[in-house]
């Protein structure tokens, strides 16, 4: 048929509301042009179904060659036309029904396909596929309207039996034994989909791992890190609230000590002041007899201190378990110099650094450089501002509070604080840097 008259196939279509349908054949009459037998749709006539014009003419004629008949016309149905209809159908993205082969009237629709006969056959021309032994064997597949596509494309007439793994290509039987294809490897189309289904499987199987194996990780990622964050979070909150009552400890001493030593510098009698047991105490903490009767300066050749062979150190025979206790030490002739305490445990030996005072766990001491001072306990040092460096310091110890103090003794003004559970009894102890400086500890039996 010409472009043109498909284009008018096309038209009428449209306009008519009506496709070539399987279930509705092309028919032609005896000069075979081309007409269609159309369905009960249109309702050009009274009962709803429209007919062609020549079934209510006088005289019967083709629509298209005007040939004329004198009775109507046997109309059979035109194989070309169909086939046309099949084209128009798939250009137009219109499903195309799998009709049987079998039955020759273009709408009974097939429910197998026969690879090997390539025709279509419906539920009652099936049955001897199923019924004969010969042909059970036949690879039978669901309707397949387009069977061009499983020939070979260059043997046209055979049909595709073979796949290439070289090439991985389809072939026929040809193929195999001439042209390109001559000698590789060849196996069954039906062993290369089961292998590539395996194949395919395969990979499936492997990807469902590694994502289940993933999904798994990130989850275990993400509960270690919620367990971390809430971990750390308990963590920092337990140390804020132990900083918390510490400082308020802390705090409370200082207050209390503070409002002690005011009370007792307020006295203005001097028996009152005297009689004052923090007076009382602060005048009997002194070291020992020996040294009180000896204000020399502490150097190499002490007598009657422990001393500490590490460097020029030396603690205090006697050590305080209880109570409050103040000394004071003149400092002033010192460049470099420690004043502190330690419990009796601290080494004694050798040249390790955990022997001076400050630099372990069981002593705390005032470090004097120069004009600089700062505090020492168990290595760390916290610098302090001392806008007027004094000459003596003062050493409040409160054992039973765990309170160890440091005054400018000069302005009885705080220099800093240690606040420690105190589990053993306390040395007064002192160092010097340089040969040559002296610390002493004074003797304020004649304070008034």
């Amino acid at each position: 048929m010409s472009t043109e008259g498909l284009a008018r196939i096309r038209d009428w279509e449209r306009s008519s509301g009506q496709h070539l349908q399987p279930r509705l054949p092309p028919l032609s009459p005896p000069c075979w042009s081309s007409a269609v037998e159309c369905t009960p749709a249109d309702t050009h006539s009274a009962c709803g179904a429209w007919r062609p014009p020549w079934e209510t003419a006088s005289s019967f004629s083709c629509p298209q060659c005007r040939a004329t008949f004198p009775v109507r016309p046997q109309l059979r149905r035109n194989v070309a036309l169909a086939n046309l209809g099949k084209q128009i159908r798939v250009g137009d993205g219109m499903a195309v029904a799998v009709v049987c082969d079998i039955c020759g009237d273009g709408h009974t629709p097939a429910v197998k396909t026969c690879l090997r006969c390539e025709m279509s056959f419906c539920a009652t021309h099936l049955r001897p596929h199923v019924e004969n032994p010969r042909l059970r064997d036949h690879a039978m597949v669901d309707p397949i309207a387009n069977l061009d596509g499983r020939r070979c494309q260059q043997h046209r007439q055979e049909q595709i039996k073979f796949y290439c793994e070289q090439d991985e290509s389809l072939v026929c039987t040809v193929c195999t034994i001439a042209g390109g294809h001559k000698g590789h490897a060849f196996i069954p189309v039906e062993n290369a989909q089961r292998t590539k289904q395996e194949s395919l499987r395969g990979t499936k199987e492997r990807i469902s791992r590694e994502f289940e194996r993933r999904r798994e990780q990130l989850t275990a990622e993400e509960r270690e890190a919620l367990e971390r964050v809430d971990e750390e979070g308990r963590s920092v909150l337990s140390r804020i609230q132990a900083d918390i009552a510490r400082y308020e400890s802390r705090a409370c001493g200082l207050e209390q000590e503070i409002n002690q030593l005011l009370a007792t510098l307020a006295v203005q009698d001097p028996i009152s002041f005297l009689q004052d047991p923090l007076h009382e105490s602060l005048r009997r903490s002194t070291v020992s007899q020996e040294t009180q009767d000896d204000p020399a300066p502490i150097s190499h050749g002490l007598n009657l201190a422990k001393v500490i062979s590490c460097r020029s150190q030396a603690l205090c025979s006697e050590s305080f378990s209880s109570g409050q206790h103040y000394w004071e030490v003149d400092v002033g002739s010192a460049k470099q110099c420690l004043v502190g305490a330690a419990y009796g445990t601290i080494p004694r030996r050798g040249s390790g650094a955990k022997c001076l005072l400050g630099l372990s766990d069981v002593s705390w001491c005032l470090q004097k450089d120069n004009d600089s001072f700062s505090v020492v306990h168990g290595r760390v040092v916290t610098s302090l501002s001392v806008p007027q460096p004094p000459r003596r310091v003062g050493v409040h110890l409160d054992w039973d509070a765990g309170l160890l103090s440091f005054y400018s003794a000069d302005s009885m003004a705080l220099l800093h604080s240690f606040h420690q559970t105190f589990t053993q009894p306390l040395h007064p102890g002192l160092w010097v840097a340089w040969s040559g400086d002296s610390v002493r500890i004074l003797d304020l039996s004649d304070a008034s």
